[in-house]
């Protein structure tokens, strides 16, 4: 008799229960049980969306697109300030970060648009990336933004437009970015009755990377260096890698090579091209500039480390992500 052979896609749930252990591991002794629940909730959600066929997807996505919508519009209306910023919606046991969710909705809804027959594709697309990137400015958010911005230029390149659109947008941005810069250097006035004094925080946080003044991450790097953990804000969500390096340097290897692992198996063992190709771009950017913020190298925003950092809306939308990516993988 022929040995069974083992199913593939199996290995790629190796990395994952490595990089889940690391963190429950690593993980402050007060929020370990509330990690572990908030993975078996991923593990969950992974195997649900896993038994949903195409047409549950497609006819649901409008509706969790419009769900969602109003979760950013109560947010932003009720939500209660963290760091500056209205992005959680807190209930007694824990908190529901809309934003993260909204990436789900919004893959959905693009692949949804995709896979019509209406004439003005193009046009639903940019107004479905409008309105919840104007929700999560105000709020504000800038790493959600990047990420719904992310995704919409994967939508743009399956919709096959001519060249010449892409060459126009990529100098339309040019040209906005430009002119943004050229109007914080001479008129920074004008910044303030367009997006409010609240545009000089973000900036500000932006910038603190370059000269090292921001004490979250001069601990961060100070606690990597010197191999004892200082305290700093956000130990044990955006900045986890650092606290992680900070207890045992080596840690950093297994955490390389399971990413490389999940990167490599939702590369060539999938089918559904949109599906994987917006789950790489994400996870690639999500996972290097994290890395990168928590080094010093790039300027700090709310970008958690996936299937690593503490939290429920971040783990869920990792594991989501994951399991559209695997979608329709054939045995």
């Amino acid at each position: 008799m022929k040995k069974k052979e083992i199913p593939k896609i199996l290995f790629i749930y190796l990395p994952i229960l490595i990089l889940m252990l690391i963190s429950i591991f690593i993980m402050p002794s007060k929020y370990k049980l509330r990690q572990g629940i908030w993975y078996g909730i991923g593990i969950l959600l992974f195997i649900l969306v896993s038994f949903l066929k195409k047409k549950t997807i497609l006819k649901s996505a409008k509706y969790l697109y419009i769900i969602n919508i109003l979760l950013l519009i109560y947010v932003l209306l009720f939500g209660t300030p963290i760091n500056n910023s209205k992005s959680w919606i807190k209930f007694k046991y824990f908190s529901i970060e809309p934003n993260e969710l909204m990436k789900i909705s919004l893959i959905l809804i693009h692949y949804y648009i995709l896979n019509t027959k209406y004439k003005h594709k193009l046009l639903l697309v940019f107004i479905t990336f409008l309105l919840p990137s104007i929700l999560t400015f105000l709020e504000p958010d800038t790493g959600s933004l990047i990420f719904y911005s992310l995704i919409t230029l994967v939508t743009l390149f399956y919709l096959k437009l001519p060249k010449k659109f892409y060459i126009t947008f990529f100098i339309v941005i040019l040209m906005l970015i430009s002119g943004g810069l050229l109007t914080l250097v001479f008129n920074q006035s004008l910044l303030t009755k367009i997006f409010g004094s609240n545009i000089f925080y973000r900036l500000d946080r932006l910038l603190t990377f370059t000269n090292n003044s921001s004490m979250q991450l001069e601990n961060a790097l100070i606690s990597i260096g010197a191999g004892k953990t200082l305290y700093f804000p956000e130990f044990h969500t955006d900045f986890f890698f650092a606290y992680i390096i900070s207890k045992n340097m080596l840690l950093f290897i297994p955490i390389f090579l399971c990413y490389i692992l999940i990167i490599f198996y939702s590369l060539f063992y999938s089918n559904n091209k949109y599906f994987t190709f917006t789950f790489l771009s994400i996870f690639t950017f999500q996972v290097l500039y994290n890395i990168a913020m928590n080094l010093g190298f790039l300027p700090i925003m709310g970008i958690p480390l996936p299937f690593l950092s503490y939290g429920g809306s971040s783990i869920s939308s990792s594991f989501l992500l994951l399991s559209l990516a695997l979608k329709n993988y054939k045995h």
